[in-house]
């Protein structure tokens, strides 16, 4: 191999083992990301529960007595 091939295996090796675990943390992040979502909607849902109850009560209602 010439030494320019050499020199350049060596820098993307160096460069490949600095990225290791960049593709966990990511992962993490978009798991943090999806578990935020997910309890804001649970949240709002929560506060909610009392409107969404009645709006399918009164839903039911209306089309049961037509």
């Amino acid at each position: 191999m010439t030494k320019h091939l050499v020199r350049f295996q060596s820098a993307m090796n160096s460069r490949l083992r600095g990225d290791a675990g960049q593709g966990a943390l990511e992962y993490i992040g978009i798991l943090i990301i999806i578990g935020i979502v997910v309890a804001a909607v649970l949240v709002v849902f929560g506060e909610q529960q009392g409107n969404i109850n009645t709006a399918i009560t009164t839903a039911i209602s209306d089309f049961l007595n037509t």
